[in-house]
């Protein structure tokens, strides 16, 4: 994508390509062995969602001193003497990148209230593990997963928009680079719309 490097793109870009490798993680978690890794594949999910959103704000949103304070400590700047949380850098991201903030909001926050208990080890782990008479049996239904599975392609998409949006290329020649990616997302959403975003 010949994007420039810069203290921006090299900030934004490893969180995009980190987001990249965790959804292929997930895939090759849910391919080859669904009903034992569903649980870590959801907690991957959470965390492919934080990147791509701190890519994003990365990319337009944050201000230099920000992103030169997150390049040096690794912490997300504060919003006058509170952090700021992942709602506001989704809120911030959508703004500068022309997303739908009503709907990645939307999305955000059902991760957060859906993931939040199985990243942190809370009441969602306990039931979980003990869903079946016999303990650690974590067998479901596929169509319990399409939803995640669904948000997971959702947020590779925004993760390529966010490098996309750090690319000097002309309209043709970007067309060029992402309509193999395209294509297939919309070959596994057909034609329906993706359940969140």
């Amino acid at each position: 994508m010949n994007i420039k490097i810069d203290e921006r793109s090299a900030t934004a870009c490893p969180l995009v390509l980190a987001a990249m490798d965790v959804a292929e993680a997930i895939y090759t978690l849910l391919s080859t062995h669904p009903e034992e890794y569903w649980v870590a594949a959801l907690i991957m999910q959470r965390t492919q969602m934080e990147y791509v959103l701190r890519s994003a704000f990365f990319a337009k949103a944050a201000s230099h001193k920000e992103l030169m304070s997150f390049r040096k400590n690794g912490k997300m700047p504060n919003r006058g003497k509170r952090p700021i949380y992942i709602a506001d850098v989704a809120a911030e991201a959508s703004h500068h990148l022309g997303w739908d903030k009503a709907k990645l909001l939307k999305t955000v926050k059902n991760h957060q209230r859906d993931l939040s208990g199985v990243v942190h080890g809370g009441k969602e782990v306990l039931a979980i593990y003990t869903m079946h008479d016999t303990w650690g049996d974590l067998t479901i239904e596929w169509d319990e997963l399409n939803h995640h599975v669904d948000n997971i392609m959702v947020f590779v998409q925004l993760a390529l928009s966010v490098a996309m949006v750090l690319s000097p290329l002309d309209a043709e020649a970007m067309d060029k680079a992402v309509r193999p990616i395209y294509e297939k997302a919309h070959a596994y959403f057909g034609d329906s719309a993706p359940v969140e975003v």
